[in-house]
């Protein structure tokens, strides 16, 4: 009986040696994870809005010496407009400003569409589509500033002047 006994203690402790050198390999892989999720909470979320509108915004206000806010992204189609004006500070319905509203499609592709202004009557009014802008009609964004600039809407007299301004960039 006493060599059973001896074997049941001898096993007992080998069991529990191994299963505490198993939990401390868990207990420093649990300090590892925890680095880890501290570290992925610091990491900063990607924009389409601060990195593609923004970009395009910037680089239009450098080459026309305008300056810009954004509003959005609004609704389920996310559409974002970015506002321009000579003044450093402005207000979208007061002052002459020229804008654009751009909606991306499918970002992970690079499609990104830009309401032409134009309406449809595919939603009916008061409708969760409606309301969301799914009447306006959108196509893609062109791939350059110049061809962004002409699609500018707004002020009239802004926008002559900075279109004015392409056509004369690109006559030299």
């Amino acid at each position: 009986m006493q060599k059973y006994i001896e074997q049941y203690q001898t096993e007992y402790n080998e069991f529990y040696t191994k299963r505490d050198k198993l939990e401390e390999k868990i207990m420093a892989c649990e300090k590892r994870i925890e680095f880890y999720r501290k570290q992925q909470k610091k990491l900063k979320w990607v924009s389409w809005v601060d990195i593609i509108v923004g970009g395009i915004a910037k680089e239009i206000c450098e080459r026309f010496d305008l300056h810009y806010e954004i509003y959005g992204p609004f609704g389920l189609g996310s559409s974002t407009s970015v506002y321009f004006c000579k003044k450093e500070k402005f207000n979208i319905c007061e002052d002459k400003v020229i804008g654009i509203t751009i909606l991306p499609r499918n970002l992970a592709n690079g499609i990104l569409h830009y309401e032409t202004g134009e309406k449809m009557n595919k939603f009916a009014k008061g409708t969760i589509g409606e309301i969301n802008g799914g009447n306006n009609v959108t196509k893609p964004l062109p791939d350059t500033t110049d061809e962004i600039v002409m699609l500018l809407r707004g002020d009239e007299e802004l926008l002559l002047e900075v279109q004015n301004g392409l056509s004369r960039r690109k006559s030299e």
